[in-house]
């Protein structure tokens, strides 16, 4: 049984989108985001979506006051399967604005666009070497592409030369699209092709967790993340998973989700006090080199 409290951990979010009010606009104005939020999820109030619509520094009391040490501030892009169309495509221009000036507290994610290659990796390189960033994280389901798809080769080798991760949104996504394209096991060969690259498993790969925690337990250089997930709810297998075997290759995030909420939840799991303190936090300062 965990004698320590979650928020006592100091925890590191792994996934969290643009927060700024003008942002969290954008989040809300985009067409599948409205559909999303107006039937999947309309009985969730709208200030549950997100920790945030607020300054940076506004942002970083609110992480004081729950516990969180660091923030990882994603540049994802949302493609419109629906409307074959470019939807929520946030920057890194965008991120860096965020997180400059405190970049001790938020760390900078870089986005990718399979469909525009050579100018996403342009855009990943100086994120990295000149601003910061400390990975990639994306939600190329949208797009219909999948971990294997050979659009997403380039930014593989790309981020194995910068020694970030690639971090990807796995398995049921609420917008419009397959989910085919999201099965973790699709990971299984790009692991084997790129041993250099490291990859996170977003989502927990729900509904094929068994996947996700077969990658993540087989390959030394797959990881998994449970965000976008409340703990009282993951699958029971991805529990045992971050409490044994899989402790070392479990990362949490938020989705935006408010952290004293889902810190409770974690808390109420009883975890091992030391696979706490590795998901919470170790396991991404050791992965992302904070």
């Amino acid at each position: 049984m965990a004698e320590i409290k979650a928020k006592e951990v100091g925890a590191i979010d792994v996934m969290q989108y643009p927060f700024t009010p003008e942002q969290i606009e954008r989040f809300y104005g985009s067409y599948e985001m409205d559909l999303m939020i107006n039937s999947l999820l309309k009985h969730v109030p709208r200030e549950a979506f997100t920790q945030g619509n607020c300054s940076p520094e506004e942002f970083i009391q609110r992480m004081d006051d729950s516990g969180v040490d660091k923030v990882f501030v994603c540049a994802c892009k949302f493609y419109s399967y629906t409307k074959h169309e470019p939807g929520l495509m946030w920057t890194n221009e965008e991120v860096h604005d965020i997180v400059k000036g405190h970049q001790d507290r938020l760390v900078g994610i870089a986005g990718y666009n399979p469909f525009h290659i050579a100018k996403s990796l342009e855009e990943l390189e100086v994120a990295v070497k000149e601003w910061g960033f400390k990975g990639v994280y994306g939600h190329f389901m949208t797009f219909g592409v999948a971990p294997n798809d050979k659009r997403m080769y380039p930014l593989y080798a790309k981020a194995g030369e910068l020694g970030v991760p690639v971090a990807m949104q796995l398995g049921h996504g609420m917008e419009l699209y397959p989910n085919e394209c999201g099965r973790p096991i699709y990971l299984d060969e790009v692991a084997l092709d790129f041993p250099e690259t490291n990859f996170v498993g977003s989502h927990t790969g729900w509904p094929w967790c068994q996947e996700m925690e077969a990658m993540a337990w087989k390959h030394p250089n797959v990881y998994v993340d449970i965000a976008g997930h409340n703990p009282q709810y993951l699958d029971p297998n991805i529990l045992s998973f971050m409490n044994t075997r899989g402790q070392d290759k479990t990362m949490f995030g938020s989705n935006g989700w408010p952290w004293k909420g889902l810190f409770k939840q974690m808390d109420d799991l009883n975890m091992k006090d030391k696979a706490l303190k590795k998901v919470l936090r170790d396991n991404a300062v050791k992965l992302y080199k904070l």
